[in-house]
């Protein structure tokens, strides 16, 4: 009884934290941009992809990068964390995007890769995140297609999963093995992915 009511506890506050996040940003906030704000966000560069790169403020570029590119990156490599990032979210995973670098070190015999995109154009919290975090991997934010997905971030945030696998479900992780999506939610562990490993990929 008690276990029951600590894993609920666990899954209140998570689901709080994604609300607030949610309640927080209503919009993409691409048109705040002014011209020189615009230039931090680039085209998707493939040669970039998952290789370490100098985000200091002043080489800091963010990728826009579209769910035809991802569903091209999910074929290519066999073990992906899609990670739907909010970067003015407070939670310590949120802030401290290190960590997903430790964990693809920490799981570098299983070739697990973090794909980490932006929601929304906050550069303000972007940089801020980044440069305390120390965090040396190419960021991507959803491209912007104002005829295509318009401005308000749920609606983006559902068209552009719907692209990807065929939901509009909107999780903060979501794994695929093999293009295959096998996990999604709103939260990130060793083990969660120590799971995933085994029912997947070491059998």
């Amino acid at each position: 009884m008690k276990n029951k009511i600590e894993i609920g506890v666990i899954k209140i506050v998570l689901l709080i934290g994604f609300v607030s996040c949610q309640i927080q940003g209503l919009n993409i906030n691409y048109k705040r941009l002014n011209e020189s704000e615009k230039g931090y966000f680039v085209p998707y560069n493939p040669e970039l992809l998952f290789q370490k790169v100098n985000n200091d403020l002043g080489t800091l570029k963010i990728q826009q990068i579209s769910s035809d590119t991802i569903k091209e990156i999910l074929l290519r490599y066999p073990f992906v964390c899609y990670y739907s990032w909010v970067p003015y979210c407070s939670s310590s995973k949120c802030e401290n995007l290190k960590f997903y670098s430790d964990l693809e070190e920490r799981y570098k015999q299983w070739d697990l890769r973090f794909l980490i995109v932006n929601e929304t154009y906050d550069i303000a919290d972007i940089k801020q995140r980044v440069l305390t975090s120390g965090f040396d991997k190419q960021l991507y934010v959803i491209e912007h297609n104002k005829e295509k997905y318009g401005e308000n971030r749920n609606k983006v945030l559902r068209k552009f999963m719907k692209e990807i696998n065929g939901t509009d479900q909107i999780y903060s992780y979501q794994f695929y093995y093999k293009s295959q999506l096998i996990y999604q939610g709103y939260e990130c562990s060793e083990n969660i992915i120590d799971s995933l490993v085994k029912c997947y990929i070491k059998k």
